[in-house]
């Protein structure tokens, strides 16, 4: 079942690209987020902070020729609820102690509407894999870091 949500990845890069690379994840600028409906009362919203992975043949113009590769350390859950959050790192939910990684790879990119991109691609959760689709936001440019590290 194909799932459309918005994600948002943010990472701070040294500079431009000249041609296509490689990119490296900032685990310390970067959040892999999620928003659940509970009892239909409320949203719960929350993030996983221990991310890293790689985007691969990615020039700084054209995200369709990109290819994404993320891991997910499950056990980083937040939802500023600690007792949720125990709780949703148990068999019950992401059995954390038994699978302690989920991962995403794409498999295509593809312009949508307003300057946005739909990525798919298959996310393992709990060692089951299933095809999703991402909405993307649209790309911005690369900063120069003003510290020059």
């Amino acid at each position: 079942m194909k799932r459309l949500v918005t994600l948002t990845l943010f990472a701070l890069l040294a500079a431009a690209p000249i041609s296509a690379q490689t990119w490296t994840i900032d685990p310390a600028h970067s959040r892999a987020q999620f928003t659940v409906r509970h009892f239909t009362i409320s949203n719960v919203r929350g993030d996983f902070s221990a991310i890293k992975g790689t985007i691969e043949n990615f020039d700084g113009k054209d995200a369709s020729k990109a290819r994404l590769s993320v891991t997910i350390g499950v056990d980083s859950i937040g939802t500023r609820v600690q007792q949720r959050d125990d709780h949703l790192r148990t068999p019950d939910f992401l059995d954390a102690k038994t699978h302690p990684t989920m991962t995403f790879v794409s498999t295509a990119i593809k312009p949508a509407a307003g300057g946005r991109y739909e990525m798919t691609g298959n996310l393992t959760i709990r060692g089951t894999t299933k095809p999703v689709t991402f909405l993307l936001e649209p790309l911005s440019q690369p900063v120069v870091d003003p510290q020059k590290q």
